[in-house]
């Protein structure tokens, strides 16, 4: 009982160093759709306690990770301004652009906001676990 009452402290707050990293220490905040995604779980059974801390969203991976490669931009339409209609190869209809579909190349860095907050906590994690390990020894 005690093993988990730790873990679940403890998972709550890496679950909220990673919210705060997704509030401008690592990634600016545009929709707050990724920061509200952060989710925990904690699990208990005869073989121990394990808590997760993540997320679901899609391009999460991207941020933690970083991408290099190419990418498929599907075709839109897109708004243009007025001088801008009728000019170079884009086909333009009153001030709206209609864009092909096609291939870019994208270059993200790596912004880790999930293992970066566990490294910070490892310390406290491995100490808090052993402490709470040695009071159930007793």
């Amino acid at each position: 009982q005690a093993m988990v009452a730790v873990v679940q402290r403890l998972s709550i707050r890496v679950q909220t160093s990673v919210k705060d990293k997704l509030s401008g220490q690592v990634l600016h905040v545009r929709t707050g759709t990724l920061r509200r995604s952060i989710n925990r779980v904690v699990r208990s059974d005869e073989h121990g306690v394990v808590a997760t801390v993540g997320t679901n969203v899609r391009y999460a991976a991207v941020h933690e990770y970083g991408f290099d490669g190419d990418v498929t931009v599907r075709g839109h339409v897109r708004k243009v301004a007025a001088g801008s209609v009728g000019s170079g190869k884009r086909q333009t209809v009153q001030g709206i652009a209609f864009v092909r579909e096609h291939v870019r190349h994208m270059h993200m860095p790596e912004a880790s906001f999930l293992r970066s907050s566990l490294r910070e906590f490892e310390p406290e994690i491995r100490s808090d676990v052993k402490a709470a390990a040695l009071e159930a020894i007793r």
